[in-house]
């Protein structure tokens, strides 16, 4: 038998994803137009989020 166990970071991604996925996922496919454009967009976001609350640059910030 094997047991899982999960950090709470993890476990904190898994709600923040859950929770926020639905409402991402319809406003990236009305401006992409694109069901895999759209997933795409959001498999990046998701996989850039820092849980500690780490660098994350725009654009904009870079060039400020």
């Amino acid at each position: 038998m094997s047991t899982v166990v999960t950090s709470s970071v993890e476990r904190e991604f898994e709600q923040l994803f859950r929770e926020h996925y639905r409402l991402l996922y319809r406003t990236a496919y009305s401006l992409l137009g694109s069901p895999a454009d759209a997933e795409d967009v959001l498999q990046t976001v998701f996989e850039s989020y820092e849980p500690d609350g780490g660098p994350y640059y725009t654009v904009e910030r870079v060039a400020e």
